[in-house]
C-alpha cells in the first residue's frame, strides 16, 4: 500500500452532484432489500432450490446484492463530503462493485450455458449443476473472482487524485486489472450470447418437427388404441417444448437487461480518460439492472411469486 495516512485528498463539498449520489444511494437500498427477499424466498422454498434453471437464475441475486450494497456505500460516501476521502470506504466500494459485476456476468453465462446443455441433452449438465454440484460451481467461480480482485489491490494516494475510483484502489496493478477485467467480462458476455443463439437453433431443430419423432406407435388390432398413444406422446413433447420456451423467454429478458444496463459499466473502461460522473452514471445503470432483475423473477417464476406472497401473507 502506497498510503500511510489512510485517507484520500478530499474534494470540495460541491464537487459532486448531490442528486446523483442520493439517487445511487436510493437505488442501492431498494436493490439490497429486493435481493434479500429473493434469497430468503429461495431458502424457504425447496422447489425453487431443486429446479436447476430457477436456482441458477435466482443465484443472480448474490451478485446483485453486492452491487446494491456497493451502491449504498458509494452514494453515502459521495453525499457526505467528509467521507469522500476515507480510503477503507473507497476500497470497499470498488471491491463490491467490481465483484458484483463479474459475478452477475458469470451467473448469466451459467444460465445460458445450462439451457444449451439441456437442449443438447449433454451429460455435462448433470455433472455440473445436479444436486449440490451447482453450489460447488458457484463457490469456485465466486471465490476465484473475489480472490483475484482482492489480491491485486494496491491502494495508491496521489496528490493529483481528487476522487475515489478503480485506478486509486488498484494503484500500480491497475494495468493488470484493467485488461483482465475487460477481457474476462467481454469473454463471458460473448459466450453467453453464443450459447443463447446455439440454444435457439437447437430449439428450432428439435421442436420444429416434433410430431413425427414424438409419435409412440404401438401395434394393436384396434386403431383407436394406437391413435391414443400417438396423441399422448405428442402432447408430452408439446408440454416440454412449452416449458423450455418459457424458460428461454426468461433468459432472453435477463440477457437483454444485462446488455442494456450492465454493459456500459464494462465498456466504459475501454476509455483511458473518463469523468468520475460518467463512471457513477454507468454504476447507476448497472444498479438499475440489479433492481429490475427481482421484478423479472417475480413475474416469470410462479413459485417465487407464490413464496413471496406467503412471506408477506398476501392472498
Amino acid at each position: 500500500m502506497n498510503s500511510t495516512n489512510g485517507s484520500l485528498p478530499r474534494p470540495s463539498a460541491n464537487s459532486f452532484p448531490v442528486p446523483l449520489s442520493v439517487t445511487l444511494f436510493s437505488l442501492g437500498t431498494i436493490v439490497t432489500i429486493e435481493n434479500c427477499i429473493v434469497m430468503i424466498a429461495c431458502i424457504r422454498n425447496l422447489k425453487l432450490r431443486k429446479n436447476i434453471h430457477h436456482n441458477l437464475v435466482l443465484a443472480l441475486s448474490i451478485g446483485d446484492l453486492f452491487l446494491g450494497v456497493g451502491a449504498i456505500c458509494t452514494g453515502f460516501r459521495l453525499t457526505i463530503p467528509v467521507l469522500s476521502g476515507v480510503l477503507p470506504l473507497c476500497i470497499g466500494n470498488v471491491f463490491l462493485q467490481v465483484t458484483g459485476v463479474a459475478m452477475s456476468h458469470f451467473q448469466t453465462f451459467y444460465i445460458s450455458f445450462n439451457r444449451f446443455l439441456v437442449i443438447t441433452e449433454s451429460r455435462l449438465n448433470t455433472m455440473m449443476f445436479d444436486g449440490y454440484r451447482k453450489y460447488i460451481v458457484y463457490a469456485i467461480s465466486w471465490t476465484t473472482v473475489m480472490s483475484f480482485n482482492a489480491s491485486i489491490m494496491a491502494p495508491l494516494v496521489s496528490s493529483k487524485k481528487r476522487v475515489c475510483n478503480v485506478k486509486t484502489v488498484y494503484g500500480n496493478n491497475y494495468d493488470i486489472f484493467r485488461p483482465t477485467f475487460l477481457s474476462f467480462n467481454a469473454v463471458l458476455l460473448t459466450l453467453t450470447i453464443v450459447f443463447y443463439v446455439l440454444t435457439l437453433w437447437g430449439i428450432r431443430h428439435r421442436y420444429r418437427k416434433t410430431a413425427p419423432k414424438s409419435t409412440v406407435t404401438v401395434e394393436s388390432s384396434q386403431d383407436q388404441s394406437s391413435s391414443t398413444y400417438t396423441s399422448s406422446g405428442s402432447q408430452i413433447e408439446k408440454i416440454k417444448a412449452r416449458r423450455f420456451l418459457n424458460s428461454m423467454k426468461l433468459v432472453s429478458i435477463i440477457i437483454i437487461a444485462l446488455m442494456v444496463f450492465s454493459g456500459p459499466i464494462v465498456f466504459i473502461n475501454l476509455s483511458q480518460e473518463r469523468s468520475h460522473i460518467v463512471i457513477i452514471m454507468t454504476l447507476c445503470a448497472a444498479t438499475v439492472n440489479s433492481l429490475i432483475n427481482p421484478i423479472i423473477y417475480g413475474l416469470q417464476i410462479e413459485d417465487l411469486k407464490n413464496e413471496i406472497k406467503k412471506m408477506f401473507k398476501c392472498k
